[in-house]
């Protein structure tokens, strides 16, 4: 289990270093075994995960292709301050979020605002920041003198500043900053924007229509 699961080295590798450091004489199918025993005894606790997960009140998701028996698949990552849950599935539709959530309802979704992400069950959403900083850098470096995108990705730079300030500030004084933080991305979404790519972030930030500037309040563990 180590190696396979924490070191992620091949059924072949992994028979390999058992004979050659261990002195232990294992086929593949019986690492399989192992590996489907101990996945079989780990069932209770993955549902565990997921409860808490669904309870949170934030809720940080997102979605990266894995190959399964040769096949194209999706690890779905759904992240709280207190629990991170993985789940292997053949699609990226939003049948997958509702399948994990049930009936269960966040108070706030972050996410990259993909399109099946835009429907999980939330009251507020948020369009992570990591994401959008890192598209942005895209826009910009096709386009060095392109404005908007170097004005978006400094106001989203500063959120996450102040989100890290939160603490040590009068909340007078957050929430004045929080407020100033809005204006400004209002009016930049507003703005009219003549580079394609560029206008294509702009959509996608308009598309959500409750969508949320700042960090959430509570600390979601980092993007992958």
């Amino acid at each position: 289990m180590y190696y396979r699961q924490e070191q992620h080295i091949s059924y072949e590798r992994t028979e390999m270093t058992l004979r050659d450091l261990h002195g232990v004489s294992l086929s593949q199918d019986g690492i399989d075994q192992i590996m489907r025993r101990a996945s079989k005894k780990a069932i209770p606790e993955a549902e565990k995960i997921q409860e808490a997960v669904c309870q949170s009140a934030v809720i940080q998701s997102d979605e990266t292709g894995s190959r399964v028996d040769g096949s194209n698949w999706w690890q779905w990552l759904f992240c709280t301050s207190l629990a991170i849950l993985h789940v292997l599935r053949f699609n990226r539709s939003a049948d997958v979020i509702q399948a994990v959530m049930s009936q269960h309802q966040a108070e706030v979704w972050v996410s990259d605002c993909l399109t099946s992400q835009l429907k999980a069950p939330a009251k507020q959403r948020q369009i992570c920041l990591a994401h959008q900083i890192r598209n942005l850098q895209a826009v910009i470096d096709q386009y060095p003198l392109a404005f908007w995108a170097r004005a978006m990705q400094a106001l989203f730079r500063y959120a996450v500043h102040l989100h890290h300030q939160r603490d040590q500030l009068p909340e007078a004084q957050f929430q004045s900053e929080a407020a100033r933080i809005e204006r400004l991305c209002d009016g930049l979404l507003e703005r009219k924007v003549l580079q394609p790519a560029a206008a294509k972030l702009q959509r996608l930030s308009q598309a959500s229509p409750s969508f949320v500037c700042l960090p959430v309040p509570e600390r979601c563990a980092s993007d992958k």
